[in-house]
């Protein structure tokens, strides 16, 4: 008897530890109207219904029955100049087992953005650049994205705002120089052509991914050599190696990988892909920060 029960107490332990350790999935809500994909968040209830504090990405997800919505808001100075050198990378999975399936990199990374790197004083400004210029160069120039497992057919490379896909993605910032970011994703490109009643029942995974700086690689005699990559991508990282055209052109070159860039990131939390021994141990500015969760879509 006294063994019984003991097995019973510990099964029922173990019931208690799996139902503690479920994360219940994030719900999207139903989309009524087409969103505008063009980096300006008066579309979208402020604040966002979601964050991560790892990334510190405030975040919101809706859907309608033909496209995924995405806005997020990044209010952390050095979050934007990361995502201004780096990119933003987004996964879908819609097995929902964390893998990188069908992902979206923007904008492509772009080792000449190295300048909006917030100095010392704080200002945004370094080597005379001053923060609305550097806001300016990238608006002119982040004008493509870079696509991995989305539909035969599809190009990896595509215009972000405007394409035949109808894929789009944006970057711009607000009065209060928050860097918003939107996405609009049709599901034909990825998952099925429009959504169904027993679509709502079913968990997807969902990433976003902010890349630290390249780190600074160690030389023989121990200084710090600046022309370190992009933490597991390689300098100008890009999403080449995915079996895309890593010989095209963009903003910076594109050899290191999107899908190596976020090797490492796991199943989410503070993803740190640095060289032992570089500056990444204790400056944030070399970080790389992803989170995966869970996500319902909504259905009428």
């Amino acid at each position: 008897m006294y063994k019984t029960l003991l097995n019973f107490i510990g099964f029922a332990i173990i019931l208690l530890a799996a139902a503690c350790s479920h994360t219940p999935a994030l719900q999207s809500s139903y989309q009524k109207t087409p969103v505008t994909t063009d980096g300006n968040a008066s579309e979208w209830r402020i604040p966002l219904r979601f964050y991560d504090p790892d990334t510190k990405l405030n975040y919101s997800l809706t859907n309608d029955d033909d496209k995924i919505y995405i806005c997020a808001r990044i209010v952390d100075e050095l979050s934007q100049a990361k995502v201004v050198r780096n990119g933003i990378n987004i996964w879908f999975d819609t097995l929902a087992k964390k893998n990188k399936a069908t992902g979206i990199l923007f904008p492509i990374p772009d080792k000449n953005s190295d300048d909006f790197q917030p100095n010392s004083s704080g200002d945004g400004t370094k080597h005379g650049y001053s923060l609305a210029a550097i806001k300016k160069k990238f608006l002119q120039q982040a004008n493509q994205m870079q696509l991995t497992g989305f539909k035969s057919g599809i190009p990896d490379f595509l215009a972000a705002s405007e394409n035949e896909f109808g894929i789009k993605v944006s970057i711009n910032w607000d009065v209060n120089n928050i860097m918003i970011y939107e996405a609009a994703i049709p599901f034909n490109a990825f998952y099925k052509d429009k959504l169904v009643a027993k679509d709502s029942i079913k968990n997807f995974d969902f990433s976003m991914t902010i890349l630290g700086f390249p780190a600074p690689e160690k030389t023989d005699d121990g200084s710090n050599n600046a022309s370190g990559g992009v933490p597991g991508g390689g300098a100008g990282g890009g999403m080449g190696g995915m079996g895309g055209n890593s010989g095209m052109g963009g903003r910076g070159g594109m050899g290191g990988g999107m899908g190596s860039s976020m090797n490492g990131a796991g199943g989410g939390g503070n993803a740190r892909n640095m060289r032992a021994g570089s500056m990444a141990d204790v400056n944030p500015m070399y970080v790389t920060n992803s989170f995966w969760v869970k996500i319902r879509l909504a259905a009428k």
